[in-house]
């Protein structure tokens, strides 16, 4: 992926987005879902899984050929791809935000990568990538405001394993953790309870 060459769907583009996008900037409110998880889970070939969990190391890094832009993490991949295609459309100003990000902490047995260890992971190096408010490679030192999905873990909801379980909480605890997470960003290793 070419993360600063990339651009919305031609069909959708200039009928959809760019009067989409015309608003959002009048309201000042651009909010995306950003997951790794699922960007990963449909290519681990091809994605390491150390780069979606932001645990950068010297040999895993992406440089986007157009720009020569370093990426040492998925999310900073996926939110420069969403300003690529903005700036396509002129929208070279919009701020963006992430509505939800995480990483589940069960799944079906196809749903590899899954797990409490890999979400505690996730949202511990999340928590420091957003206090080190270092931006993007595209945008650094752009503040960028983003919300961990979720609080609780949804039984209810129908689909795959997956679906149910991106909660830190179990739902009918409020005091019982399904992982512990430190997201002060400080911490180097996660905790659990089991």
């Amino acid at each position: 992926m070419d993360a600063l060459s990339d651009s919305f769907r031609s069909d959708i583009a200039e009928p959809v987005i760019q009067p989409l996008l015309t608003y959002l900037r009048k309201t000042r409110s651009f909010f995306i879902d950003a997951y790794p998880y699922n960007a990963w889970s449909t290519n681990r070939t091809n994605i390491p899984l150390d780069y979606a969990l932001f645990q950068a190391c010297p040999s895993i890094y992406l440089t986007d050929p157009v720009t020569n832009l370093v990426y040492i993490n998925l999310l900073d991949q996926m939110l420069d791809s969403v300003i690529a295609a903005m700036k396509r459309l002129g929208f070279n100003d919009a701020k963006l935000a992430v509505a939800e990000t995480g990483w589940p902490n069960w799944g079906n047995l196809d749903q590899v990568g899954a797990n409490v260890y890999n979400a505690a992971v996730c949202n511990r190096n999340l928590a420091r990538w957003m206090a080190g408010k270092s931006g993007t490679p595209a945008r650094p030192g752009a503040d960028t405001l983003v919300f961990v999905f979720a609080l609780y873990n949804e039984n209810m909801k129908p689909g795959p394993g997956t679906n149910r379980h991106w909660g830190m909480y179990y739902p009918n605890s409020n005091t019982k953790p399904v992982y512990q997470a430190d997201l002060s960003g400080t911490r180097a290793r996660p905790f659990f309870f089991f």
